[in-house]
C-alpha cells in the first residue's frame, strides 16, 4: 500500500471514529430535547393552550424511539468502520492478509453515511493502487561515467595508476558514450 493511500485512510479511519462521537452526543441531545419539548407540551395542554392536544405521549415515543435506533446504527457502523480501517492499514506490510478488514471497514464507512468526511477520504484512497511502491531511480548513464571517472582521479592521485593509463582508461569510458 502506498504512502497516500494509508494516509487517507488512517485520516479516514479516524475521522470514523469522531463522527461516532457526534452521533452519540447528537443521541443524548436529541433524546433530552425530545423529553423536554414533550413536558412543554404537556404543560401547555394543562393549561388549556390550543394546537397541542394532538401530540400523544406514543406517537412521541415511536418518533424518540425511531431517532434513537438510526443514531445508534449510525454510532455503530462509524465506529466499526474507523476500528476496521485502522486496523487494516495498522500494519502495511501485512496489509493483503487483513483485506477482509479493509472491505468490512468500507462496506462499514458506506453504509455509515455514503457523503462523510470520512466516506468521501475512503472513496478518494480507492484510487490508488494497493500495491504501488515508489521504485528506486535506477542511476543513469550520466551519473554512471561520471562516478567512473572520479574513481578513476581518485587511482591517479593515490598513484594506483600512471597518468598514461589514467588518459587511456578515461578515453575509453569517454568513447564508450
Amino acid at each position: 500500500m502506498n504512502k497516500t493511500k494509508r494516509t487517507l485512510l488512517m485520516v479516514s479511519g479516524i475521522l470514523s471514529l469522531v463522527e461516532a462521537a457526534v452521533f452519540v452526543i447528537m443521541l443524548f441531545s436529541i433524546n433530552s430535547l425530545l423529553d423536554r419539548i414533550f413536558q412543554m407540551a404537556q404543560d401547555a395542554v394543562a393549561i388549556g393552550a390550543q394546537g397541542f392536544e394532538g401530540l400523544t405521549e406514543a406517537e412521541l415515543g415511536l418518533f424518540k424511539n425511531f431517532l434513537t435506533v438510526m443514531l445508534v446504527v449510525f454510532a455503530v457502523t462509524t465506529t466499526l468502520a474507523g476500528i476496521f480501517t485502522l486496523v487494516s492499514i495498522s500494519d502495511p506490510k501485512k496489509f493483503q492478509k487483513k483485506r477482509g478488514l479493509y472491505i468490512a471497514g468500507a462496506v462499514f464507512t458506506i453504509l455509515s453515511g455514503f457523503l462523510s468526511i470520512s466516506s468521501i477520504l475512503y472513496y478518494i484512497a480507492f484510487t490508488f493502487k494497493d500495491n504501488e511502491e515508489s521504485e528506486p531511480a535506477q542511476p543513469n548513464e550520466h551519473d554512471d561515467i561520471e562516478r567512473k571517472v572520479k574513481l578513476l582521479r581518485e587511482l591517479k592521485e593515490r598513484e594506483e595508476i600512471t597518468p598514461e593509463e589514467f588518459r587511456k582508461r578515461l578515453s575509453d569510458l569517454l568513447d564508450k558514450k
